[in-house]
């Protein structure tokens, strides 16, 4: 017996849907990366686990140009990954979910990737790093060739706990969202950069509630049209201000 939870849904080029997640077997706890296509009125086409022995995972999936699938999360089971510390985990499926691929990102301690987009040169990857920087966690971006292979990584964040868990591609570069306990009102808030396609941070606001011992983060990060960004997440208050 295992429980399904969805992470991300995308809608494919025949007007169906490709659904990724996570699937736990419930007499042990172990978790597999899972991945479910389905028509445009609901009926199942395919659905399929994807890991090794340990824990893994999905959170994000992005089309790519051959009809095919990205999609990405974290692996105990491959890389440089252990029981306890993970991986950045990026498979190629075809359109039918078979993996054409798969790669492992980041180093000895606990790496995840939160969200893929498509990029000029391939992909970007964000998420979170504690291998690689200077803090407990660093928010994390990777620009990827069409193979998967790194062209860029850079790590941003402060001495605190950082974190991206979601990116979007904009005309001149891409969104970048996620939660900052370095730069922040009092305890974490919501955090949003603007990166050029090369990486490089363009600008970045925090925003919070001014509340003691508040708790902010951006779960999702979207592209209006109009050269502004529109936020998701969660507060401790309805009313958020921008800091400085």
């Amino acid at each position: 017996m295992r429980s399904y939870i969805p992470k991300e849904v995308k809608v494919t080029p025949d007007c169906g849907y490709v659904i990724v997640g996570q699937a736990t077997i419930t007499t042990t706890g172990q978790t597999d990366g899972w991945a479910m296509k389905l028509d445009q009125n609901g009926n199942l086409v395919w659905n399929f686990l994807y890991g090794g022995t340990k824990d893994d995972w999905f959170n994000s999936v992005e089309l790519t140009a051959d009809g095919g699938l990205l999609v990405a999360g974290r692996t105990c089971s491959f890389g440089m990954a252990d029981a306890w510390t993970g991986d950045g985990w990026i498979l190629k499926l075809t359109k039918d979910g078979i993996p054409q691929w798969q790669k492992t990102y980041g180093g000895a301690s606990d790496d995840e990737i939160k969200a893929v987009s498509s990029a000029p040169e391939g992909y970007v990857a964000v998420g979170r790093t504690w291998s690689l920087g200077k803090g407990r966690g660093q928010g994390w971006v990777m620009g990827l060739d069409p193979n998967g292979n790194v062209i860029w990584q850079r790590e941003f964040g402060g001495e605190e706990d950082d974190d991206f868990t979601s990116v979007a591609r904009v005309t001149d570069g891409f969104l970048v969202a996620g939660r900052t306990c370095s730069f922040s009102f009092d305890s974490c808030s919501a955090w949003l950069q603007k990166l050029d396609f090369s990486g490089n941070s363009v600008w970045e606001r925090a925003y919070y509630t001014n509340v003691p011992a508040a708790w902010e983060a951006a779960v999702s990060v979207a592209n209006p049209g109009d050269g502004g960004a529109i936020l998701s997440g969660t507060s401790l208050q309805a009313d958020l201000t921008p800091s400085v």
